[in-house]
């Protein structure tokens, strides 16, 4: 059966295969920034800031420090567990500018979680911040599968043996880690975890190659907000992959004001945003919908917003409606990628018309929509992406299987189902493994959560497969935290209100018909998308199945 395959219509992007990401960096300015602009700043205290020159000039002199003062070499990985800050910025641009490889690691991981990531990375150096030393030194003395323990090390803070003041001391600068003449696609230079979804989380490496790719693709495909007049209020982790480029790499190449959040808190973050006169808002799904939601938003300076930058999900229509009267028409669009490579996005030009959209295909992306034989499916039918494109990550660190089973004759398997429109719109549907089966028929958790967040009693929404054993088929069931005005009495006449309105909007087979139940928070991980795995009849099922399996 022949290829469906579809491309990118932006022109393809050159992406240089002989050049390190510092060396690109030094060598690249499209918005010609002066050095002394600050790129960086923090919104706690102490309030430290980078510049755009700072950035190349301290990473030079740190690199310098970080080879003479911890030994260390290209090649070399370091783990970071720490919150956003100027200082992590500084730290990761260092790392890779000697040719080490930064780690982000999750600041909310156990300890258990903890000797999983570093089996992965094998790092030679930890980073920390200081209150997170303990749960660090509690894996490293659980951990039995490294061979060499790391030296744990202090981010910042007052001690004269944290990184930046050991590795400053008469530190000689050094050059950017040279690659010339050499394939850039062949050396690693940062690793983030994936999310775990199917399995533990699995270290993603990203080469210099496809670091270089992932700024000039964000550049080339949406110039209007991708510049240096650019402002935002940042709070996604610098571990996760949307902070790492959002807030490491990409003011490092455009120049754009970056206002970082150690952790997210919606009180905080909306006045920030109306302080710093801000011109874009990044978020997930559960912030808009709380936009919409708070009472005292209309207060705010926000008439500088020009554009809402949605990942992690799809916004349901009412709430994009909202945003657009709340913030007088603003441009709401939304991106579709992962850990493992960036693959379409929303312009603002076309956010009215094509609202609810993932865009586009970014340049030189191309892609395959398939079903579950990997047959190609007909135009507007849903399938699973699969992906080339110059951002696709490089491997699973140490885990070459993983990484085998995640290509199909060099396809990247994206687990993803979307469908593309007859204009070449990308329409994503949700995750493969979790799209729920009643009957034949899939279900979009995503899109039963969309309309129960729209409802004004609720807070937010998730949505998992149950299996019913009388009908042999999975069914949805739906949870929502309501708003702290309803009382506890009424919870129960509530809930079904809102079982009956969300039923009545949907096709007979969408149905919750697992019921819907209340939890007080819906659990989420660390950028906002909703853990389905901890929800309780998740949490039972895998109770029942482990059960089953002991007694075999």
């Amino acid at each position: 059966m022949t290829e469906q395959v579809y491309h990118s219509i932006y022109p393809d992007i050159y992406v240089p295969t002989d050049v390190s990401l510092h060396q690109f960096l030094c060598a690249r300015n499209p918005d010609d920034v002066p050095d002394d602009k600050v790129i960086l700043e923090d919104l706690s205290l102490p309030k430290k800031r980078l510049t755009y020159g700072g950035v190349r000039r301290d990473a030079a002199i740190v690199a310098g420090g970080l080879s003479t003062q911890y030994g260390l070499r290209a090649g070399d990985a370091v783990a970071v567990l720490a919150q956003n800050s100027v200082e992590y910025s500084q730290l990761a641009h260092s790392v890779m500018w000697l040719g080490g490889v930064i780690v982000g690691l999750n600041w909310l991981a156990s300890a258990y979680e903890i000797q999983h990531y570093l089996a992965i990375a094998r790092p030679k150096l930890i980073v920390v911040d200081a209150q997170f030393r303990p749960r660090v030194e509690e894996a490293l003395k659980a951990s039995k599968r490294l061979d060499l323990k790391p030296r744990v090390v202090d981010l910042g803070g007052d001690s004269p043996e944290s990184i930046f003041k050991v590795a400053t001391r008469g530190s000689t600068p050094l050059p950017p880690f040279d690659l010339s003449g050499k394939d850039n696609r062949k050396h690693p230079a940062a690793i983030v975890f994936s999310s775990g979804t199917s399995g533990k989380p699995k270290g993603v490496q990203w080469s210099h190659y496809g670091a270089i790719a992932h700024l000039l693709t964000s550049r080339s495909a949406n110039p209007e907000i991708q510049n240096a007049r650019e402002r935002e209020v940042f709070y996604a982790p610098f571990a996760h992959m949307f902070g790492l480029l959002g807030a490491v790499l990409v003011p490092s190449y455009i120049g754009n004001y970056v206002l970082a959040m150690k952790q997210f808190n919606y009180a905080e973050w909306i006045e920030a945003n109306s302080r710093i006169r801000a011109t874009s808002m990044k978020m997930v799904p559960p912030t808009a919908v709380a936009i919409t939601k708070d009472p005292n938003v209309e207060k705010l300076q926000l008439d500088s917003v020009n554009t809402v930058v949605c990942a992690g999900g799809t916004l349901q229509a009412e709430v994009v409606q909202r945003l657009q009267s709340l913030l007088k028409g603003v441009s709401i669009i939304q991106a579709y990628g992962m850990s493992e490579t960036a693959v379409a996005g929303l312009r603002p030009g076309r956010s009215v018309e094509k609202s609810g959209s993932v865009g586009r295909l970014f340049p030189s992306v191309k892609l395959r929509l398939v079903d579950d034989q990997l047959r190609d499916v007909p135009l507007g039918v849903s399938g699973e992406a699969l992906v080339k494109a110059p951002t696709v990550f490089m491997e699973y660190r140490d885990n070459p299987e993983a990484t085998a089973l995640e290509f199909h004759n060099g396809w990247l398997r994206t687990g993803d189902m979307l469908r593309m429109d007859k204009d070449g719109f990308l329409w994503f549907q949700d995750r493969k493994k979790e799209m729920i089966k009643y009957k034949g028929n899939q279900v979009a958790p995503a899109e039963l959560e969309d309309i129960l967040s729209s409802h004004p009693d609720v807070v937010e929404a998730a949505v998992c497969a149950v299996f019913d054993s009388s009908q042999q088929t999975e069914i949805p069931v739906g949870y929502v935290s309501l708003k702290p005005a309803i009382a506890e009495k009424d919870y129960p006449a509530v809930l079904e209100r809102i079982l009956q309105h969300t039923n009545g909007l949907v096709a007979p087979y969408k149905k919750i018909r697992g019921g819907l139940h209340y939890l007080p928070t819906i659990p989420k991980n660390p950028t906002g998308k909703v853990m389905r795995a901890a929800l309780p009849a998740r949490v039972e099922a895998a109770k029942v199945a482990t059960g089953r399996s002991s007694k075999l």
